[in-house]
Formats: C-alpha cells, sequence, structure tokens
C-alpha cells in the first residue's frame, strides 16, 4: 500500500485561468514539482480530485504560483481551494532536522550545565530563525535554533544537545 505526504496547501485562486496559490503543508517546505501528480483532499465534489503539476513560479517567501491540469478556469481553481495537495511519500525531497527543525518536535533536550530541559513541543518559525519550545521540569523554555546554542542533534537518540545561558531559564 502507497503512502502519502502532504506536499502543498491551496491558499486562494489567482486568476481566471485556474492557477492558485500554494503553500508548504505542516510547517515543512513547499514540495510540489513540475509533473508530479497529485489528489486533492479533502476531495471536492464539484472540482477535480486528481491533477498534475504543470508549473511552479515562486510569489513571495512561503507562497508560489501553481497551475495544474485541469483546473483551467475560476471555478475549478475556487473548487480546490483549501485542500491540501498529497504526493506519494517517495517523491517527497529528503529533510533533514538542521534544515528544517520541525521534524523535532517531540525530541528531548539537554543543556551541557542544566541537564535534562524537556521535549520540544512545538518550533516558532520566523524569518530570522526558528525557536524551539522545550516544556519540562523547569517550565517552558524557549531556546533560539542557532548554532551558538545547539551543540548537537542525534537523530537516532532524538536528541538536541545545548549550551544555553541561564537567562533564557529565567524567562
Amino acid at each position: 500500500m502507497e503512502t502519502y505526504a502532504r506536499a502543498a496547501y491551496v491558499v486562494s485562486p489567482r486568476n481566471l485561468e485556474g492557477s492558485v496559490v500554494c503553500r508548504g503543508a505542516d510547517a515543512l517546505p513547499f514540495s510540489l514539482l513540475v509533473g508530479q501528480k497529485v489528489f486533492f483532499v479533502p476531495p471536492s465534489l464539484r472540482g477535480p480530485r486528481t491533477a498534475q503539476v504543470e508549473s511552479v513560479q515562486d510569489l513571495r517567501e512561503g507562497s508560489w504560483l501553481v497551475h495544474f491540469s485541469g483546473v483551467d478556469n475560476a471555478e475549478d481553481a475556487q473548487a480546490i481551494c483549501g485542500c491540501y495537495c498529497l504526493v506519494p511519500q517517495e517523491a517527497m525531497p529528503e529533510l533533514k532536522p538542521e534544515d528544517t527543525p520541525v521534524l523535532m518536535t517531540g525530541w528531548s533536550v539537554e543543556d551541557e550545565a542544566f541537564g535534562a530541559l524537556g521535549q520540544i513541543v512545538d518550533v516558532l518559525e520566523s524569518p530570522a530563525q526558528a525557536t524551539l519550545v522545550v516544556e519540562g521540569e523547569r517550565g517552558q523554555v524557549l531556546i533560539p535554533f542557532v548554532d551558538e546554542f545547539v551543540q548537537e542533534l542525534d537523530e537516532g537518540a532524538q536528541r538536541v544537545r545545548v549550551a544555553i545561558p541561564e537567562s533564557l531559564l529565567e524567562l
């Protein structure tokens, strides 16, 4: 049985020719490629349920203009708005935690001076940097995901080793 991943989210129609604005799904990078077959979920009763990516154009930070085969007018484009674009899991690019910190949700965090800080429960993304939201015995700790603080990522153990200043524990 083939498994699928959400490669993009259809945000809005863009023009009368059926192009749509898409973003990455689930805080992951945008992953649609020209020629790729996609499944729209939830499926629409009025619009297409599958299509092939005909073109992809970078619009602005985090948004892409996409045209799908069979989505040829504004009505078809409106019908797929709010849908995720599913693609086979093997068609997704290999993602690394250091490039996509949201993949570290659930990992444990240990500081070289303060010991176990807890688990990553969320990752806040901003243009400047990602911030790990860690919850544990010390409460919630926000740790900027920067080389100055992050010492090691252990994918096998799902652990992040950090060296943070004590002032971050007091916030």
